[in-house]
């Protein structure tokens, strides 16, 4: 059974903090993501980033985080009377790896923008939960 630690716990997370959640390897974490609701959009949360140690990738670690990560924002909204309706994020255009991960993972890009990041296009990937 995977094990994780929380930053803050669910239970202090305040309607403008953001949430780390570290899955760890003994008391070493090895992969971490963090998130954050979108107080302005009911039912609506961002994934800030996720990442996992070089050589643990391609182990299923960042779906285990990720999949943590989504419990955790269906359990927040919940504790505010609505249901997690989506998920969102910015990825940068180049980051192929990254773009694949997400789409096995259920996400859709949705939009693109151009010139909002240092590499130039930058991608909106939505995942969407009834």
């Amino acid at each position: 059974m995977p094990q994780y630690r929380y930053d803050p716990p669910l239970d202090k997370l305040g309607p403008h903090d953001s949430q780390l959640i570290e899955l760890l390897d003994g008391r070493s974490p090895i992969a971490r993501a963090a998130w954050q609701p979108l107080a302005a959009v009911p039912g609506a949360c961002q994934l800030l980033w996720a990442e996992v140690i070089p050589e643990l990738r391609r182990r299923g670690n960042g779906s285990l985080v990720l999949g943590e990560v989504m419990r955790q924002a269906k359990l927040h909204a919940r504790s505010t009377g609505r249901p997690l309706r989506r998920m969102m994020l910015l990825i940068p255009q180049p980051d192929v790896i990254g773009r694949a991960w997400l789409a096995k993972n259920g996400f859709l890009h949705v939009n693109t923008l151009n010139d909002l990041g240092a590499g130039g296009e930058v991608l909106v990937m939505i995942r969407t939960f009834s």
